[in-house]
């Protein structure tokens, strides 16, 4: 085609502003020796040289483009297939990896757990006598002809516990003035499952020990065993004198205060966590 012919179709012979030309052409080529990159385009015969490609396309010969005229500036504004977008320059010997997730949050600090005190006393006491085969409530024995005492909550302790976990127990014990062996006697605690006096005999506790030592009219404060407050967490209702060694001149040979008295032998102190 003839340099005259192109000029033509540029811009107007008469010199009249040219109209806006929506046109479709091929690359023909592409050169990228040049900023910006540039090139040539085959429109309708005529190939245009040193046409400006869009940045974000990576122009490839034989690509359909739309080109925009008016007279003799033309604009690539749009590409067809074949085309690829252009992405940014990385080494393709190596993968790229992900990088690492973050790191966990940390675990919200655990609630503050609460620890309580509760005083529980006793509702009743009594003594079950075996050589006579019935119930005293006037004193709480241990020992002698074999008696065992009774200290009676109800529900008291397991309403105190809830849902919480006893994590330790206290009892205080008052030994009475009179009675007993003379000088300091044992004081053998056990745990039992009785909320009130049974209709029928006092059987043994369980988880027995030797948890202090009172003289006459003496009263303390002592700790339960670990197994006698597990026996609590399990459903033991209630603590009470063992018999220990036979006779009435042996150290297991005890007589305590009762409930009735009011003196708080018998009372215990549960420490509840939770």
């Amino acid at each position: 085609m003839s340099t005259q012919r192109a000029a033509d179709m540029m811009q107007g012979r008469d010199g009249e502003v040219p109209p806006l030309v929506r046109r479709t052409g091929i690359v023909r080529t592409v050169t990228t020796s040049t900023v910006p990159h540039t090139c040539a385009v085959d429109l309708g015969g005529v190939t245009v040289a040193g046409l400006i490609f869009p940045g974000w396309w990576d122009a490839q010969v034989g690509a359909t483009v739309t080109v925009l005229q008016q007279g003799s500036s033309l604009e690539v504004i749009n590409v067809a297939a074949p085309a690829r977008t252009r992405v940014g320059e990385h080494n393709h010997t190596t993968p790229p990896t992900n990088p690492p997730p973050p790191p966990a949050p940390p675990a919200p600090p655990a609630a503050p757990i609460g620890v309580r005190t509760v005083s529980v006393v006793a509702d009743a006491s009594s003594t079950w006598i075996p050589s006579f085969a019935n119930w005293r409530t006037e004193q709480v024995w241990q020992g002698g002809d074999g008696r065992r005492g009774f200290w009676f909550y109800g529900s008291k302790i397991a309403s105190a516990k809830g849902t919480g976990t006893i994590v330790g127990a206290s009892i205080f014990v008052k030994r009475s003035g009179s009675g007993g062996v003379n000088g300091g006697a044992n004081v053998r605690l056990g745990t039992h499952t009785f909320g009130a006096q049974p209709a029928s005999g006092g059987t043994a506790h369980g988880n027995v020990a030797a948890i202090g030592q009172l003289g006459k009219g003496q009263g303390l404060t002592l700790a339960l065993t670990a197994a006698q407050v597990a026996a609590l967490n399990a459903g033991a209702v209630g603590v009470g004198l063992e018999p220990g060694a036979a006779g009435y001149v042996t150290p297991d040979y005890l007589i305590a205060e009762p409930r009735s008295l009011g003196d708080w032998s018998g009372a215990l102190s549960l420490t509840i966590e939770g």
